[in-house]
């Protein structure tokens, strides 16, 4: 093959991944109303959630576990979400949502996603299937969104714990405070839940997504599942660690 030929079809190949992408996230010109959003197909447009509600920045689909949602995060106050809707109407079942103290660009090491998992329409309820062995083994794909990227992670633990505040009880922009949060999350995992062969050496250098609901029955407790991400398709997630 001569060089020129070569030269092209490396560039069409280059061409292709880069219009994949925008596919995922634009869906190729196909404009969907609000409420017609899923990202079972790939395709998520931010243009037009944005134009009903600007604090929508992100969508996190979870495959078989009934998770297909825009996630939020409130400029008001961090729990605005807990009793209303991505339209910002009041609602039992609330929304999927994040605390200020979290970056919207998902380059933290540790970004919180709340919902409920009890109501009629309660967005983490499906989550609960990663308490069964079988599921969790054959399952673990998350998906999240952001306007010009697809992120990728792989849940690698559920458990059960006492309610509390994760971003609040433990300082995670210090390397230590990263270290003592991944060694807790995973003595809780083997001990009172789920955790994936292959994912114990976690470092506070990779980028976690944790999912945080209530537990139908008990208010006292929380049940919690956790992500890593695997995959970053637009390059954009990078951080500082400082090590004090």
């Amino acid at each position: 093959m001569k060089r020129s030929e070569a030269v092209k079809k490396s560039r069409l190949k280059v061409f292709a991944v880069m219009m994949m992408v925008a596919v995922a996230v634009s869906g190729c010109g196909v404009t969907k109303t609000a409420k017609e959003q899923t990202a079972t197909r790939g395709r998520i447009d931010f243009e037009v959630l944005t134009e009903t509600n600007p604090e929508v920045f992100a969508w996190v689909y979870v495959p078989g576990a009934a998770v297909d949602f825009p996630v939020l995060q409130s400029a008001e106050s961090d729990t605005f979400y807990e009793n209303h809707d991505w339209e910002k109407q009041e609602s039992e079942s609330g929304s999927l949502y994040t605390e200020m103290a979290n970056l919207m660009n998902m380059c933290d090491f540790n970004t919180i996603v709340h919902g409920k998992s009890t109501g009629e329409e309660a967005m983490l309820s499906g989550l609960a299937k990663f308490q069964n062995e079988s599921f969790f083994e054959k399952n673990g794909q998350v998906y999240l969104y952001l306007p010009g990227n697809v992120l990728t992670y792989e849940v690698i633990a559920c458990h059960t714990e006492e309610k509390h505040s994760i971003l609040r009880d433990y300082n995670l922009v210090d390397y230590r405070g990263c270290e003592q949060y991944i060694q807790d999350m995973q003595k809780a995992a083997h001990e009172n839940g789920q955790y994936r062969e292959g994912w114990e050496e976690i470092t506070p250098y990779h980028f976690l997504l944790t999912f945080v609901t209530d537990v139908p029955g008990d208010e006292d407790s929380q049940y919690v599942v956790t992500a890593i991400l695997v995959k970053d398709a637009a390059g954009q997630i990078q951080r500082t660690v400082y090590e004090y």
